[in-house]
């Protein structure tokens, strides 16, 4: 609940210490055991100062602090790893014109605002990490600390006398997949009374799955429940408003989408990939290019639960352009796929 520092960038997003920590240590890690790979990142060091401000120190002393200093214990080091991530233009295209097989593709936290939501106001944000193979997403994690461990618990704002001490069993989770491996959810805080799992790195483990999608379960496309950004930047022309309400056949009493879940971050996909959520749309102004590292991990994670992501023609989208998609990109859906992204697709259709 305390102030957090960060800054804001040009683009008038926010960014925060655990941002530039985060990235920062992730792609130390990575480049030390992946040397020949390349990495993408959202983060670069020269927006580490800002009217003045450096937050350099103020990382040193957190990355000391969760006991990281032995591997970045000076300005130097950690502005050289945050950069790890700047291998592309401002325009997306990679500095280095040749063809790339495998890239790392990291946002620190996705979700910033919902960071800064807070745990009270159900704020939700993830470490979204992907490796990339031929344009194709092949790894995806989620580390999402707030969102709750039970798929059907649906309590996204801390109670009152919720405490980090009391609820390590039911918030917190990470969600990875990988190409053919299927999805799975593990808890941020494994229970000690999964010590007989063999490998503890994978204790309280479970595989997830997305809703029944041939339209013989239980919920409908009709019934499809949304799980759409809190930012009206995601849709600017009200457009999912309508696609919804020709899926649901009407609006709640409120005028807005009947059935609906509004959060910020990749964690949107960790929920649909769980079966908390049928339908994801994000419906961007059309001057508007995606970053990959927005979704990038939420693809591989949504494919391998059983779902699918595409753009808004239906098509797969492209992740090997550079850390931006390519322009005719003009929005991104997903669902668990068969019924539903038909739904999802000729609801959008009619309103191109």
């Amino acid at each position: 609940d305390s102030k957090i520092s960060g800054l804001v960038k040009k683009d008038a997003s926010p960014v925060t210490i655990g941002d530039f920590s985060a990235q920062a240590l992730v792609l130390n890690l990575l480049k030390k055991e992946f040397k020949g790979d390349v990495f993408v990142a959202e983060e670069g060091s020269k927006a580490l100062v800002s009217e003045g401000e450096d937050l350099s120190i103020e990382i040193l002393k957190v990355l000391k602090h969760c006991g990281y200093e032995a591997i970045i214990d000076n300005t130097d080091e950690l502005k050289r790893s945050i950069d790890l991530g700047q291998s592309y233009q401002p325009n997306g295209k990679f500095i280095d014109a040749k063809t790339h097989e495998r890239v790392w593709c990291l946002d620190p936290i996705d979700g910033t605002r919902g960071f800064l939501r807070g745990k009270k106001e159900g704020g939700q944000y993830c470490i979204a990490l992907a490796l990339i193979e031929d344009g194709i997403p092949v790894v995806g994690i989620l580390g999402c600390p707030n969102l709750p461990v039970s798929p059907t618990d649906q309590n996204y704002a801390w109670s009152s006398d919720e405490t980090s001490e009391n609820n390590k069993h039911s918030r917190g989770c990470i969600i990875i997949a990988s190409k053919n491996g299927g999805c799975y959810q593990l808890p941020l805080y494994p229970s000690s009374d999964d010590d007989d799992c063999s490998d503890s790195s994978f204790s309280g483990a479970i595989q997830i799955q997305v809703t029944q999608n041939d339209g013989k379960g239980v919920i409908k496309p009709s019934q499809s429940r949304f799980c759409i950004g809190v930012e009206k930047y995601s849709d600017p022309e009200g457009k999912l408003t309508s696609i919804a309400q020709t899926i649901h056949g009407e609006l709640d009493s409120d005028g807005d989408i009947l059935y609906s879940r509004r959060m910020d971050s990749q964690v949107k996909y960790g929920v649909l990939a769980r079966g908390g959520a049928e339908m994801f749309a994000r419906l961007p102004k059309k001057s508007y290019v995606e970053w990959i590292w927005d979704h990038a991990a939420g693809r591989i994670v949504i494919e391998e639960a059983g779902g699918i992501q595409t753009d808004t023609n239906g098509k797969l989208i492209d992740y090997g352009l550079g850390a931006k998609m390519d322009d005719h990109v003009d929005g991104i859906l997903a669902s668990p796929g068969g019924v539903f992204h038909d739904a999802l697709l000729n609801a959008v259709e009619r309103f191109e």
